[in-house]
């Protein structure tokens, strides 16, 4: 905002439900075409440190995002790509704001582990599934606590109403 500042919107019940609704639907098929591509080092590198003992809630919840980054990097496909990049700096924001990390609402560590030893052990459909599964559990506890704040609104945001009443006050 001019001479104000940086604006930063809360995050809603309704952006938490589209960000895993996007995740469920996306993560499966990007690790499904990127499990050929996965380079073997890189992997062990990300099974070594979510082995390692847990860390501070920044480094935390940046491994996550570096791993589903990761996967979803290797899919080969540039939309996609892009796509979950918008999708995950908005998750960051659900994560931050729920502060899940710290509270030990979820921890994926495990989930984590159990879908890169299905990757390294070429079990791309259970890696799937796994995957799926994660996101499912995350989904839960980030609206867990979401439900806990806010009442849900499904009504989507009245941006077109604004855009049609400067288009009728332009025309007067």
């Amino acid at each position: 905002m001019p001479k104000k500042g940086i604006y930063v919107t809360d995050v809603s019940l309704n952006d938490v439900v589209q960000i895993f609704q996007t995740r469920l639907e996306i993560e499966p098929v990007a690790l499904r075409l990127a499990a050929p591509y996965l380079p073997e080092k890189e992997l062990l590198y990300f099974k070594e440190s979510f082995n390692r003992d847990e860390a501070d809630f920044h480094c935390g919840f940046r491994l996550d995002t570096a791993m589903h980054l990761f996967i979803i990097e290797h899919c080969g496909n540039r939309f996609i790509i892009d796509m979950m990049h918008q999708v995950f700096d908005q998750n960051t924001r659900v994560i931050i704001s729920s502060k899940q990390n710290k509270t030990k609402i979820h921890d994926a560590r495990k989930e984590h582990l159990e879908i890169i030893n299905l990757l390294m052990d070429n079990s791309v459909e259970k890696a799937q599934t796994a995957m799926y599964a994660h996101v499912e559990n995350c989904k839960r506890a980030a609206l867990d606590y979401f439900y806990n704040l806010q009442a849900f609104s499904s009504q989507p945001a009245p941006t077109y109403k604004t855009q049609l009443k400067m288009s009728y006050n332009d025309a007067k």
